[in-house]
């Protein structure tokens, strides 16, 4: 009887969170979590039909997904992607002549897929740096290509010069934390690995 009762309610009342429409215009998205902070993440596009394309593979709970993200979108939970994935603060490590050098770079992103940036080198081995960078982000790959477009400042240990690197080619991890790949410069004859993480500014 109970049983028959809800459902009957359903049936006026129609299905709870079920909605079908969204808020968000066409683009490309992110839905960054309940927390707002990426606690799960889940990348989508908006179609001109009003329809939700998945960029990720979703599993048979795609349906509770959809839910959260109708209900975020008031909430302004959800954002463009390439500047809540890419745009902020990173840390990590580059090796390639310098085997250990130690890579502070914050990168934007002030327009569709288009990067800027800039990079801190900082090694007891070869010395310190400043680079500016820019370049694009693909979020179909999840493939970020920078180059260097200049040393902005410079302090090479004895024996040691710095060179402009010609590209560097980074993919962004599922967990969309970590950027890792190789970068190139022909100038060094360096070629190399380089891999950060996000963090807070203060890191």
């Amino acid at each position: 009887m109970k049983r028959l009762a809800f459902l009957f309610i359903l049936f006026i009342f129609g299905f709870p969170c079920m909605a079908t429409e969204h808020d968000l215009p066409v683009g490309e998205y992110i839905y960054l979590g309940q927390d707002g902070k990426g606690h799960p993440a889940f990348r989508f596009k908006i179609d001109p039909d009003g329809g939700i394309n998945w960029k990720d593979g979703q599993p048979d709970a795609a349906g509770a997904y959809k839910r959260r993200i109708f209900q975020a979108s008031a909430a302004t939970q959800v954002s463009n992607s390439t500047d809540s994935l890419i745009s902020g603060h990173w840390v990590g490590l580059l090796s390639g002549n310098d085997p250990d050098v130690s890579a502070v770079i914050d990168l934007a992103c002030p327009g569709e897929n288009r990067i800027t940036g800039t990079f801190l080198w900082k090694s007891k081995v070869s010395g310190t740096n400043k680079r500016a960078m820019s370049g694009t982000f693909d979020p179909d790959t999840n493939t970020l290509t920078l180059k260097d477009d200049g040393l902005v400042a410079t302090s090479p240990k004895t024996q040691w010069r710095f060179c402009p690197i010609d590209k560097y080619e980074l993919k962004l991890s599922k967990d969309l934390r970590e950027l890792s790949g190789e970068y190139w410069s022909e100038a060094c004859s360096d070629h190399g690995t380089l891999q950060i993480h996000k963090a807070s500014v203060d890191e």
